[in-house]
């Protein structure tokens, strides 16, 4: 039974326009989690180089 849904004309109209709606909402959360774990990765990167080069 659940094929025959998938079939009809009804179904992929439904589900067409709610996916571009929450498509541009997932990436916006990843997109600032991504770019705040680099800042952090970055600093400490950099503070222990510093030191280390004039030493």
């Amino acid at each position: 039974m659940s094929y025959s849904t998938i079939s009809s004309p009804s179904a992929p109209r439904s589900p067409a326009p709610r996916s571009p709606c929450p498509a541009p909402r997932y990436p916006a959360a990843p997109e600032d989690v991504l770019v705040e774990i680099v800042d952090e990765v970055h600093l400490p990167l950099v503070r222990q180089r510093t030191p280390a080069a004039p030493d």
